[in-house]
């Protein structure tokens, strides 16, 4: 089975990774998401639809807990808001 991944959850994962890179962010997060990071993240949705039985990724709501929870560690709950509150 083939796990699509639409053009709009693409494009938030872009945008959420480019948060963690720019300001106000850069200087509270030690190690911003790595373009094989945002790779890893997309392949690691794309995983997880399909051990759910899905044919597509997980929504926007979803991925940015599945990101914020698994993969990124940030300073402080805070800090984690304020990224989703700019992307969204």
């Amino acid at each position: 089975m083939a796990v699509h991944l639409s053009p709009a959850l693409k494009d938030y994962i872009v945008r959420l990774v480019t948060a963690t890179r720019v300001a106000p962010f850069k200087d509270e997060i030690e190690h911003a998401v790595s373009p094989r990071g945002t790779l890893a993240l997309a392949a690691a949705a794309k995983a997880r639809a399909y051990l759910h039985g899905r044919d597509h990724a997980l929504p926007e709501a979803q991925l940015d807990r599945f990101l914020m929870h698994v993969d990124l560690t940030l300073p402080d709950p805070d800090t984690e808001r304020r990224i989703l509150d700019l992307v969204e």
